[in-house]
């Protein structure tokens, strides 16, 4: 007995099934209508957190280093009263070197303040009995708080 290829019948191809729920540009619509909000919430907490962190920490930086700034200023001043018997007449005579080459403040010219200004200098007896190296902060104005606080550093004698 033989077998003919034409009697062995290939089993039927499974039709596809019907598509059933919605398209699926529907649901990228709706994955954004319900996380979008949840997802904005979210940023706006985050950055609620953080945005005050990051401008407290600007604050203190830019006080510190207003602080390590007037007081290697100050040294500098010392360091001139000691060679030259004087104080300086202005804060430029410390970066200029003297008759003998001397230098006292180790820079180019005087730096200014985190806020771009130059830092204030009074002689002894002008504000104070002792010298003074000072910034007004932020402001430039006398007074103020947080960044706009005065930083103010006595020249030991």
């Amino acid at each position: 007995m033989s077998l003919s290829c034409d009697s062995v019948n290939p089993p039927p191809a499974p039709k596809p099934k019907a598509r059933s729920g919605l398209p699926a540009w529907v649901w990228i619509l709706l994955v954004f209508v319900v996380l979008g909000p949840i997802g904005l919430v979210t940023v706006s907490i985050i950055a609620s957190i953080a945005i005050p962190n990051l401008l407290a920490a600007r604050i203190e930086a830019n006080q510190s280093r207003a602080m390590a700034e007037t007081e290697a200023i100050g040294s500098a001043i010392q360091s001139y009263v000691a060679v030259e018997g004087t104080y300086p007449e202005s804060l430029s005579d410390l970066v200029h070197p003297d008759e003998s080459g001397a230098q006292y403040l180790n820079s180019q010219h005087v730096p200014k303040d985190p806020w771009g200004r130059p830092y204030l200098y009074a002689l002894p007896g002008e504000f104070a009995p002792e010298a003074l190296v000072y910034t007004l902060g932020m402001d430039g104005e006398p007074g103020g708080e947080l960044e706009a606080e005065d930083i103010v550093y006595s020249v030991p004698e």
